[in-house]
């Protein structure tokens, strides 16, 4: 089994084979958005420069083991209910993240790792409803971990909906202005 750390070297590789050298503007959507922060560590100790990190919508901070044992008990809840749910478009989405492989891969990578402190820009994007699923420290815990601030934007949509139309085209065009506003500022 992977390490945080070792899926993000892994990840860094890859990326790096295609584009050698920085600027990095990097994302990752829900416990990817640990994975785009570890990515983004060992980018800037290896003296890359990563103006923006995005995270979409992560729910949680750190995956121990409760939040093992949350995903196990909702995977059981979702094959017993099958038969009576199927019928709606959210048992669906449920339906297809538990046959995802890779997730399942990736929160036992994210198993108990701990994140330092990031000293980069990092906007956290909230999808409509996450705030209630999240533990209440959970804000107060990614402002420790960025040293820059945190900057917060709300996004439309639930956490599976706020990636697909229509209000993929909206968080677009934000993430399109950030970009701009960076090459902007780069260009000065």
């Amino acid at each position: 089994m992977s390490t945080a750390p070792d899926l993000a070297a892994l990840y860094v590789e890859k990326l790096k084979a295609l584009r050698p050298n920085g600027p990095y503007i990097l994302g990752g959507y829900s416990a990817g958005a640990l994975l785009a922060l570890e990515m983004a560590q060992q980018l800037r100790e290896q003296n890359q420069e990563v103006p923006l990190l995005v995270l979409l919508d992560p729910l949680f901070l750190r995956y121990s083991r409760l939040e093992q044992v949350i995903y196990g008990a909702l995977k059981v809840l979702i094959e017993r209910t099958k038969r009576y749910a199927r019928e709606f478009r959210h048992y669906n989405i449920l339906w297809a993240m538990i046959q995802d492989k890779g997730l399942e891969r990736h929160l036992l990578a994210l198993q108990n790792y701990k994140p330092k402190p990031y000293a980069g820009r990092i906007i956290l994007v909230e999808a409509k409803w996450s705030r209630f699923l999240r533990p209440p420290t959970f804000i107060a815990s990614w402002k420790k971990i960025a040293k820059c601030g945190l900057e917060r934007h709300r996004s439309r949509g639930d956490h599976h909906t706020f990636l697909r139309a229509p209000h993929a085209g909206e968080l677009g065009h934000q993430l399109a202005e950030w970009i701009r506003c960076l090459t902007h500022d780069h260009t000065r």
